[in-house]
């Protein structure tokens, strides 16, 4: 005997049906990305940031950052491409990056990269910025 739910179950792949069935597939991104995360740097190595940080190479990159020799304020950041994903993580409590809204980052409020704080990003083309979708600041 089955439980009403006012809601659809929502899975990995798009909606479920009561009987768990598969929905459709969800979005997997630009043709040829398969939804993927590619690493710019990792925690053990993270980017060196003095001035700038490159735009991502993939649809949805994961980039580790920490300040070049002591903390860093606004670095730029290369522009993205529709709808492309950009994960900043930040790796030291001393070499923190520092963000602001800018010319081409609109954030909630300023943010400061430190061992554990992550920044999700999403590039969007009729703004030319990109846009803060989420924080978690340790």
């Amino acid at each position: 005997m089955g439980t009403s739910r006012p809601y659809p179950l929502v899975g990995p792949q798009g909606p479920q049906g009561e009987q768990g069935e598969q929905g459709e597939a969800g979005p997997q991104g630009p043709a040829g990305s398969g939804g993927q995360i590619t690493d710019s740097g990792s925690y053990a190595s993270p980017l060196q940031i003095s001035s700038a940080i490159a735009a991502p190479s993939s649809f949805k990159q994961r980039t580790f950052v920490e300040g070049d020799g002591g903390p860093v304020v606004d670095p730029t950041i290369g522009n993205g491409a529709a709808s492309y994903e950009l994960f900043l993580f930040g790796c030291s409590d001393t070499n923190t990056v520092e963000l602001n809204s800018t010319t081409n980052l609109l954030l909630s409020g300023p943010i400061v990269l430190k061992l554990g704080t992550i920044l999700s990003l999403q590039w969007i083309t009729g703004l030319s910025k990109y846009v803060e979708v989420a924080r978690n600041e340790i």
